[in-house]
């Protein structure tokens, strides 16, 4: 206690708290938690901007259900699904993750008829609104101008349209197609952007709706496949984000990356087509782990970790607008085809046995088993196998499957002897006032120092306590069991 009595006086404690207050951001700041395995634990439940694809295109994936708490447990709050599939409905139930259901192509001829798209809707969109957070209808995926179901993809969507706003749900689900960049006759440099003169007749009329309605456009892009289809002159680090410096100079924009160019390009495209404010969504964006040229696990981790940084802050044409972007996909699929790339990217490789899911192992670099973080958005490699994961605030990082915080005993020593201080350097103040026979000091002091002290106790108390029961959830969820959803 002699030491406590010494260093009460006042120029110490005024550098005392001057040092609490460097120390509170980091005893007190949202999203930053000691975690362990896959489990990401927040302080704050924030919107997020990217989701993940849902594909099922394989014989060896979990029941819908686990897929739901896999989502849960990984932090992932927006899902895209191909087809209206009612188990999938039903796990989702509760489960506050925002969905894009599609509507298969094989069925856009029937939707033309109005009748059809409402009875569609009463089956699969209206039981379920109450609990489901339908977020976009897909009316159509990557229709080219020259496919026999072209014809219908405007039909089909103004019925669709109609048949959402017939219960009063317009406002809450929009009612979109999804298309790629094949519809672009002229795309480089990115402002020359323009659709072909035989797509116009298909896509403008699509544009047109979608402006009036306000719904976005949806699009897949594809870095990778650019890549592949020009190696000679589109380079490996331009289409992963690692370029140095920009690649492509537009006039006054520049491109470090082919993911920003080739969205930049469809703008262009819209503001030709009478559309400069419209919304895009990339409803599909990914890179293979196996099965092809620079298919591997440590390119689709580095493509992965740097989209959702650069999603954040738009692109060149658009900047400061976040870009809602869907990872494809949650699973390998390993029924997809014909490319061997097609069956790979998926962010999990299930082997699906009994009530386990279990992660395929592949052949990697021992460094492969690693967690990387930027900007807030984890992408983490676990046995080869990228397992999405978000937090709400940014600036974490590792390596190591166990935890996400970097040096991570250094890191928990700071919290304990930052919080030791905390509690324990305000009590000397009083002390030593009180020692002095300083009655004002002790009056004045004490409220303050107490509330001071009481917040840094209950941070670090309960903050761990709420961290290790979700690792606990997630604990039954890796291993198969039920989790209760909050």
């Amino acid at each position: 206690m002699a030491f406590f009595f010494a260093i009460s006086k006042k120029p110490f404690m005024a550098a005392s708290l001057l040092f609490l207050g460097f120390l509170l951001p980091f005893l007190n700041t949202p999203g930053i938690q000691v975690m362990a395995d896959d489990q990401l634990c927040t302080a704050e439940d924030g919107a997020h901007s990217i989701g993940v694809c849902y594909g099922r295109v394989a014989n060896d994936l979990p029941s819908d259900d686990q897929v739901v708490n896999l989502f849960h447990s990984n932090g992932i709050y927006k899902m895209r699904i191909y087809d209206p599939n009612e188990s999938t409905l039903q796990a989702l139930k509760a489960s506050d993750i925002e969905l894009m259901v599609g509507v298969p192509n094989e069925n856009l001829q029937a939707l033309s008829d109005p009748s059809v798209a409402k009875n569609w809707v009463q089956r699969f969109i209206l039981p379920y609104s109450s609990d489901v957070k339908f977020h976009y209808i897909v009316v159509g995926n990557e229709i080219k101008y020259n496919d026999l179901a072209a014809q219908y993809v405007l039909p089909a969507m103004q019925n669709m349209y109609d048949a959402i706003k017939a219960v009063n749900l317009q406002g809450q689900i929009g009612v979109s197609t999804s298309v790629e960049p094949s519809l672009l006759g002229s795309s480089y440099p990115p402002s020359s952007g323009s659709f072909s003169t035989n797509a116009s007749s298909y896509i403008v009329p699509i544009v047109q709706f979608l402006m009036k309605t306000g719904d976005p456009l949806l699009a897949n892009i594809y870095p990778y496949f650019g890549y592949v289809s020009d190696p000679a002159d589109i380079n490996l680090e331009y289409a992963l984000f690692t370029s140095p410096g920009p690649v492509v100079s537009d006039g006054q924009f520049k491109y470090q990356n082919l993911f920003h160019a080739l969205l930049d390009a469809l703008y262009a495209a819209l503001e030709k087509a009478g559309a400069p404010g419209l919304k895009v969504v990339v409803s599909e964006t990914g890179w293979p782990s196996d099965g092809g040229n620079a298919a591997t696990v440590e390119n689709a981790r580095t493509y992965y970790h740097n989209l959702i940084d650069h999603v954040k802050s738009g692109t060149p044409r658009r900047p400061g607008e976040a870009i809602e972007t869907y990872l494809f996909a949650m699973f390998d699929e390993n029924q997809k085809g014909p490319a061997e790339t097609e069956r790979h990217f998926g962010l999990f490789s299930p082997r699906w046995s009994g009530h386990n899911l279990q992660k395929k192992a592949k052949s990697r670099k021992p460094e492969e088993k690693s967690i990387s973080s930027l900007n807030g958005n984890k992408i983490i490699a676990i046995d080869s196998v990228l397992v999405l994961a978000f937090l709400s605030h940014g600036g974490v990082s590792s390596s190591g499957s166990t935890e996400i915080i970097q040096g991570s005993k250094i890191f928990k020593l700071y919290v304990v002897v930052g919080t030791t201080m905390g509690l324990f350097l305000p009590l000397a103040y009083v002390l030593g006032s009180f020692r002095r026979g300083d009655d004002n000091e002790v009056r004045s002091a004490t409220p303050h120092l107490f509330l001071l002290s009481f917040q840094i106790l209950t941070e670090n108390v309960s903050n761990p306590i709420h961290c290790e029961e979700s690792l606990r959830h997630s604990r039954l969820a890796n291993s198969g069991e039920a989790v209760a959803v909050r």
